[in-house]
């Protein structure tokens, strides 16, 4: 017949699933940090940008 597995096929793959799920939630903080950073530059830089113009006048 065929090479009988050695390990449980359900578990294996509900733990792949898992670790999956693990490296999402990973991700989509590591992504919303990013996207709170650039926010927050943004706001400093457009500060700047009116800092800089209000004293050139």
């Amino acid at each position: 017949m065929g090479k009988k597995l050695c390990y449980d096929e359900i578990n294996l793959i509900h733990y792949s699933m898992f670790n999956l799920v693990i490296r999402e939630d990973k991700m989509a903080m590591i992504t919303t940090i990013c996207a709170v950073g650039t926010a927050i530059a943004a706001v400093l830089f457009s500060l700047w940008m009116i800092k800089q113009l209000f004293a050139s006048n």
